[in-house]
Parts: C-alpha cells; sequence; structure tokens
C-alpha cells in the first residue's frame, strides 16, 4: 500500500547513517549590505522520498548501560561431574555436638571394593572437647552377610602428625561388683627339696643365768655295815650285818649281826652296798635292797659267772623315804645259793 500521501503515522524505516562525503569548494561571496527579509512561512512538507540503499555499516558504538537482571531461567539438565579437585587442607575442628538419640541398626551393606587411598592430610588442631551425651543404645539388628573383601589399595604416604593437648581425664566409673570367687584350681606337685644350706656361724655365748637358790644344807647321818664272810645265803634270804661305824642320830638304827636297817624319819637317803659273790653253781649271781620287803628299782647289781668263780657286786643309789619305820634289807636274789664275801653297806641321810 501507498502511503507517500497520507497522514498515518511513519514507519521507522531509517537506516544507519552513511558516511560523511567529502567537504565541497567554498563558494565565493556574495556581497552585503542588503537588509535581511523576513522569515517566510514554512512551506508544506514534501512528500518522502523513496528509501534509499542500505548504507554501509557504521562503527560500533559505546556499549550502554548494563540492563536490568532477567528473571530466571529454568534449571538446565545437571552436566556432568567433572574430575575431582585436589583436598583442600583441613579446616580446624568445630567443637562437638550433643550426640542424638541411637537409631535403630540398619542391615550390614555387602562390602563395597576398596578404593584407593588418598594422601594423608596434615591433621588439623584438636577442638575443644564436646559434652558428650550418650543415647539410648537402640537394639542391635540382625548381621547381615558378609561381602567379598576388596583388594588392598597401596599405601598412602605417611602424614605429618600433629597431636592434639590431651584432654582432661574423666570422672572414675563406679565400681563394678565383685565377680564370684573361681574354682580352687588342683594342687600343684611338690617341688624338689632344696639344697642343705650352709651351717650358720655360731651365734654369741649368751649371758650367765642368774644363780639358782642355794639347795638344802646336806645332812651326813651316816651308819656302817659289814660282814666279812656271810657263808652259804639261800635264794631270797638276808644277809646278816655288824656294826662298824657310830650312828650320828636316831634317824638310822640297826641291831648288831642283824639283818634290817630301819629308817625312823623321812628324807632322801643315799644307799650304798659292794661284795664279792661266788657259787659252786653256773649261773647268775644278784644283790638287791628291798624296803619293807619289796625291792627297790635301781638297787639291784647281777653278773654271770662260771662254777666257782667270783663276781663283784655292788651300786649307789638315792631313796626318797616316806613312811617312818621302813626296814630295809640286802637280799640274795641270785637263782641259787650264794656266798657273799667282803659285804659292805652305808647309808646316809642326806635332807
Amino acid at each position: 500500500m501507498n502511503c507517500c500521501n497520507c497522514l498515518c503515522p511513519r514507519p521507522n524505516f531509517r537506516g544507519p547513517t552513511g558516511p560523511r562525503g567529502a567537504t565541497g569548494p567554498t563558494g565565493p561571496t556574495g556581497p552585503s549590505g542588503g537588509p535581511t527579509g523576513a522569515t517566510g512561512p514554512t512551506g508544506p512538507t514534501g512528500a518522502t522520498g523513496p528509501i534509499g540503499l542500505t548504507g554501509l555499516t557504521g562503527a560500533t558504538g559505546p556499549t550502554g548501560p548494563t540492563g536490568p537482571t532477567g528473571p530466571a531461567g529454568l534449571t538446565g539438565a545437571t552436566g556432568a561431574g567433572g574430575a575431582t579437585g585436589a583436598t583442600g587442607p583441613a579446616g580446624a575442628t568445630g567443637p562437638t555436638g550433643a550426640t542424638g538419640p541411637a537409631g535403630p541398626t540398619g542391615p550390614t551393606g555387602a562390602t563395597g571394593t576398596t578404593g584407593r587411598t588418598g594422601a594423608t592430610g596434615p591433621t588439623g588442631p584438636t577442638g575443644p572437647a564436646g559434652t558428650s551425651v550418650t543415647g539410648a543404645t537402640g537394639p542391635t539388628g540382625a548381621t547381615g552377610a558378609t561381602g567379598a573383601t576388596g583388594p588392598t589399595g597401596p599405601t598412602g604416604p605417611i602424614g605429618l602428625s600433629v597431636t592434639g593437648p590431651t584432654g582432661p581425664t574423666g570422672a572414675a566409673g563406679a565400681t563394678g561388683p565383685t565377680g564370684a570367687t573361681g574354682l580352687t584350681g588342683a594342687t600343684g606337685p611338690t617341688g624338689p627339696t632344696g639344697a642343705t644350706g650352709t651351717t650358720g656361724a655360731t651365734g654369741p655365748t649368751g649371758p650367765t643365768g642368774a644363780t639358782g637358790p642355794t639347795g638344802p644344807t646336806a645332812v651326813t647321818l651316816a651308819a656302817g655295815f659289814t660282814n666279812p664272810t656271810s657263808g652259804d645265803i639261800a635264794n631270797g634270804a638276808t644277809i646278816p650285818l655288824n656294826d662298824v661305824a657310830n650312828l650320828a642320830s636316831t634317824d638310822i638304827s640297826h641291831t648288831s649281826s642283824s639283818a634290817d636297817v630301819t629308817l625312823n624319819t623321812t628324807g632322801i637317803y643315799r644307799i650304798t652296798y659292794s661284795a664279792n659273790a661266788t657259787s659252786t653253781t653256773a649261773g647268775v649271781v644278784s644283790l638287791e635292797v628291798q624296803a619293807n620287803s619289796t625291792g627297790i628299782d635301781q638297787s639291784t647289781s647281777s653278773a654271770n659267772i662260771g662254777t666257782s668263780e667270783t663276781a663283784n657286786l655292788g651300786t649307789s643309789f638315792l631313796y626318797d623315804n616316806t613312811s617312818p619305820g621302813t626296814v630295809l634289807t640286802l637280799v640274795n636274789d641270785s637263782a641259787n645259793n650264794t656266798t657273799f664275801n667282803n659285804v659292805s653297806m652305808t647309808v646316809e641321810k642326806l635332807s
């Protein structure tokens, strides 16, 4: 449609500015001096000429100001993952948060293949110990099947060891109850006897003990009796005695040629006798002292002789007389009749 003469709005078909043409020569200067005429009225606008050819592209103008940011476009599809970047340095350990309650243990998954061990980064400083709040232990889940063990990756380089300060020691827990006493083990075999030790050195002589109390004063009241030859004395018969010493007191009494010696008082007496014994029959010859016709222990003296041999008999002993008037006799205790010569008997009152 040709709109050259219509009054509708003209479309803007203005092209880019063309290049500046060359400056024409300056015309001659006209005469001056004429008065300036009045400005005539504006003539009507002429018809728009035809669109000219597109001029050459002009030089790029300066960048205009940045327009306002448009609305965010739709999220594009996720691109392929880039290569893993190098591990950055470990950051400072933050404070330990409160431990949440333990969830139920899930089934154990299959063991994956072991990846390559990365280089160990430097250990960061130990952060302050957080408050430990142990949650309730959840129920133990069923144990899953053990997966195949993957190959061991190469050992990475040893990282720097930076030990943080030791935290404070926690309070000691309460002592648990004492367990039941175990059964007593069997007794082991007896070990070998050790070697005998060396005899120790003799100790120093101990101090002399205190002197004991003085004993009773001895009282010697003796009476002596003899019989040069007794003749043949039957077994169990007494031997008569003669006085040969004065009796010192009335403690001891005797009638000459009598076999009886009487102890008139109680106390300790020492009795001594001796004799030569011979017999026409071989065998044992023996003498003993009797008290009231009862033999006194330790008073016997005996010997075994042949026919017509002689034996010297005799002994000395102490006798504790507990009854006044005890009668002592020297008795043939041989198995056969025996002749006793040089008979001697002494009785002493000691206390």
